[in-house]
């Protein structure tokens, strides 16, 4: 059991409670061990005064109650159409409602782990969605309008790309300002500096700041909102940390990398606290299992009409219940008692509440069915893995919490079950490749190399990053993947005979095929950014030309009656003959385009002359070996054309 000692204010903020304290197994150790805990709470406020008791201003309120945070990545094809350039707000909301309860808030994804391929800095990235800051902001006034409260993201990690000219905490204010967001999440902080939140005062009152990891006790004050990530123990009866000493503060509960989500579902369950539902992780698919949505859906009436027991009610966790495998906890507030109940064993069972003793005119009502029970013997039935609420009213509740749990009775007995998810398709049978150019029949396309027919077998490497390569990453510690290695991927491979580019496109082709072809984009956002005056920059005709995308790529080389080459044949060709980088090292499109049904990407080829050390966060950068491939998220055109991706041409030989 962690220990609960506090001797000063140093101990505290030296995680002497850690994140999380374990209740006892037995009942009868229980009350000893709640007294203890109280102890340390009232020792602990006493030492850091207002440091850890929140501060609630105008505006912020709404984040005690933000239970379910979602992070949605904008480029998810369930939230951005592509082909239309639409964001689906309403469509996403609607089905998360359906499918879970919906969301309290949402955190927008924009730059990881796209951020580092060219010099744009995570705001750049905000501003080249498609429709810029005036479509955020319409993002999150469409959000406002279904209830949900929107978060931006900042990543402080992010100091080796284009700089702004003023402080990360200005621009970022006036991204907030601009949008009209309500928050923002501290990607890999405990929190904030003084900066930022002075920043934000600027702007207005009541932008929450929310932390990715736990806030130091004497940060609790400025930091409304934070995740718990990863926590230990959690098959156990654990009490999480700055809920405890400060129940205003929204802790989330999350772990990305799982499959199954029951115990954070019952460790928030037990502390009044929230749950981080998440299932795109930066371009790895981790669906939640329809089970956990729907206990998460049963809990979401709760949360949303009595979360003023959570964040005013005097707490009494891990109350005595009649069976060890079911853990409760108990607020009282109003005259009236609410229980948050857990059942931890697989079947199903029948738990009463050892003690609870009621009034001639009380009722005890079971929030998941919204029946009365036997106010004398109050007994509830959860089903196995599950959870419960019961509540007691008498006539000393209040009239406007009488109301409340009416309207919770009345819920709970029209509830129905969330209608099934829609199935994440198969990346193998998702693959998408553009209807290629007819054979060439006039020899080989001059300044080209062939290649031999035949089968062989590709080992292609990949720096595993959190997007994973062909498929999501993988799960291999209690956290996460493992960042530090390298993925080597072996395939057997057929190809036919093709002729492959000896270079890549350069800026003085790419010009003579605007001339002949007359071709422009239908959206030129970022096209040829950096050309002057519609033409090359003198001296840098025969550099490879960038800031086109796939499509721009793809219509050059349909043209002049190429393709692209697979991501394979590019491999081969820079493996096995003398084709090679051109005047610089770009990365290069290949025609091995994917889909999983939420991320669309393609993979792309040989590296570039930048190189961004500062953080692992950053795609790879630098030249890079044949073989190595890296996993490109395709969004929109005007962020997938970037200064550092080309591309080469190939065709397909009679």
């Amino acid at each position: 059991m962690t220990s609960l000692t506090f001797r000063s204010a140093a101990d505290a903020l030296g995680e002497a409670f850690e994140s999380v304290a374990v209740a006892p197994t037995f009942a009868e150790d229980r009350h000893g061990w709640r007294a203890r805990v109280e102890d340390w709470r009232v020792q602990c406020r006493k030492e850091l005064g207002s440091a850890a008791r929140l501060e609630v201003v105008d505006g912020s309120a709404w984040a005690s109650a933000a239970f379910v945070c979602g992070k949605v990545m904008l480029w998810d094809e369930t939230f951005f159409d592509a082909a239309s350039s639409t964001y689906l707000v309403e469509s996403w909301l609607s089905a998360s409602e359906l499918e879970m309860g919906g969301y309290d808030a949402l955190i927008l994804w924009h730059a990881y782990p796209r951020i580092g391929v060219d010099e744009r800095n995570q705001f750049d990235f905000y501003r080249d969605i498609p429709g810029g800051i005036k479509a955020l902001a319409n993002i999150v006034d469409r959000l406002h309008a279904r209830g949900v409260r929107a978060i931006l993201d900042y990543n402080p990690w992010d100091t080796e790309t284009r700089r702004e000219g003023v402080p990360d905490s200005i621009a970022l204010a006036h991204l907030v300002d601009e949008t009209n967001a309500d928050g923002v999440f501290l990607d890999t902080l405990k929190s904030a500096g003084t900066d930022l939140p002075a920043a934000l005062a600027e702007i207005r009152g009541g932008i929450v700041l929310q932390s990715e990891l736990l806030v130091p006790l004497d940060r609790v004050r400025g930091h409304a909102m934070s995740w718990v990530q990863w926590p230990d123990h959690l098959d156990q009866q654990l009490l999480l940390r700055n809920k405890w000493v400060e129940p205003r503060q929204m802790q989330n509960i999350v772990r990305r990398w799982h499959e199954d989500h029951r115990d954070e579902l019952h460790i928030s369950w037990l502390n009044g606290a929230g749950i981080v539902f998440w299932e795109n992780i930066f371009g790895s698919l981790y669906p939640w299992k329809e089970g956990d949505k729907a206990v998460l859906r049963s809990l979401r009436p709760i949360h949303r009409r009595a979360s003023a027991f959570f964040t005013e009610g005097k707490w009494t966790p891990y109350v005595e219940m009649s069976l060890p495998t079911v853990s409760a906890s108990r607020w009282d507030r109003e005259g009236a008692s609410l229980w948050t109940v857990v059942n931890r064993s697989e079947g199903d069972v029948v738990a009463g509440i050892p003690g609870l003793v009621t009034a001639a005119s009380a009722h005890c009502f079971n929030l998941m069915t919204g029946a009365e029970l036997d106010r004398a013997q109050p007994e509830i039935e959860i089903p196995g893995r599950g959870v419960g609420c019961l509540v007691v009213v008498d006539e000393s509740t209040t009239a406007d919490t009488r109301r409340m749990i009416a309207e919770l009775v009345d819920l709970a007995a029209l509830a129905q079950p969330p209608r099934p998810g829609t199935p994440v398709a198969d990346l193998d049978s998702a693959v998408r490749l553009v209807p290629v150019a007819p054979a060439w029949t006039s020899g080989t396309p001059p300044g080209t190399v062939v290649l031999t027919a035949g089968r062989r077998q590709l080992a292609s490497t990949f720096r595993l990053r959190e997007c994973g390569d062909y498929r999501r990453a993988d799960l291999v510690n209690s956290t996460g993947p493992d960042f530090s290695q390298t993925v080597l991927v072996q395939r057997d491979v057929t190809i036919s005979r093709v002729a492959v580019a000896t270079h890549p496109v350069t800026n003085r082709e790419f010009c003579d095929f605007l001339a002949g072809s007359g071709y422009w984009p239908d959206d030129p956002s970022s096209f040829l950014k950096h050309w002057v005056d519609s033409a090359p920059v003198p001296g840098a005709e025969g550099d490879p030309v960038v800031y086109v995308d796939l499509s721009d790529a793809r219509a050059y080389a349909a043209w002049h009656g190429l393709r692209l080459p697979t991501e394979d044949e590019w491999q081969i060709a820079l493996s096995e003959t003398h084709a090679d980088y051109g005047a610089l090292r770009v990365w290069e499109w290949t025609e091995s385009q994917h889909s999983d049904g939420r991320n669309r990407f393609v993979i792309v080829k040989g590296g570039c002359e930048t190189r961004r050390q500062g953080s692992d966060w950053y795609v790879e950068s630098g030249p890079t070996e044949p073989p190595h491939s890296a996993k490109f998220i395709l969004f929109a055109p005007g962020l997938d054309r970037c200064s550092t991706v080309g591309f080469r041409c190939a065709a397909d030989l009679q």
